[in-house]
């Protein structure tokens, strides 16, 4: 299982131990995305990450089974509907430089590149303030799960792309949007949330229109930037 790429800790070697992360991973139990800089337990044997507050459990092995599948549909169903889109180039699963950490979409579109994290995750979609009275805390929530770090770790995947673009000297770079798509989740008919930590949060409905609106990148940009980041950014 992906633990997200190279983890940090002062500790000794030991078959699990508590570490801050330097790049995303996914908990084995729960699923969670965990962002850089994040506390978590590593199982050195399995070469796996879970969150803190997860206890140990025999049966983490087949709910982390099942959690991988859930988001390898929730790209299946992503790329699906990206496949639809006219004057589009989409990338899909690409390597991020120094990491064992994949982006799972690169959208190249008429307005720009979006790096886009799928997620099937089930539960009304929201944010909400878990702070006191004089400190606020907002969280992003769907259902019961705290996706916070999602936004976080999207943006992270935005900023390498971003840099990729930069070091070829591309000019008139394109803007470069991190978007979550919850292809599972419920959204409120009213106010639905439309963003969170600068991160769009989108449908695999939605998401169609957002990647093939606009008119600032021609095609031929479309496909040179498509190429750039192929190169930069190569397949897993």
């Amino acid at each position: 299982m992906d633990v997200g790429g190279e983890l940090r800790s002062g500790s000794a070697t030991r078959a699990a131990r508590r570490l801050r992360l330097r790049y995303p991973g996914t908990c084995e139990r729960c699923g969670t995305e965990l962002a850089p800089g994040t506390d978590a337990v590593y199982d050195a044997a399995r070469k796996t990450i879970r969150c803190v507050s997860c206890p140990v459990s025999t049966a983490a092995p087949a709910e982390a089974i099942r959690a991988w599948g859930d988001g390898a549909r929730g790209e299946e169903l992503l790329g699906e509907a990206l496949a639809g889109v006219p004057g589009i180039v989409v990338l899909h699963d690409r390597r991020m430089p120094g990491t064992r950490a994949n982006i799972d979409h690169m959208v190249i579109g008429p307005s720009g590149v979006f790096v886009v994290d799928a997620k099937r995750y089930a539960g009304r979609i929201g944010i909400h303030n878990k702070g006191g009275l004089f400190r606020s805390d907002y969280r992003l929530y769907v259902g019961r799960r705290d996706c916070s770090a999602l936004a976080d770790g999207v943006a992270w995947q935005a900023e390498v792309v971003q840099e990729a673009l930069q070091g070829t000297g591309v000019e008139a770079l394109p803007p470069v949007t991190p978007v979550l798509c919850f292809v599972d989740g419920d959204w409120p008919l009213l106010n639905p949330p439309s963003s969170f930590r600068g991160a769009r949060l989108e449908n695999q409905r939605s998401v169609k229109k957002l990647v093939g609106q606009g008119s600032a990148v021609d095609p031929q940009a479309i496909e040179r930037v498509a190429r750039v980041l192929a190169t930069q950014l190569p397949a897993k």
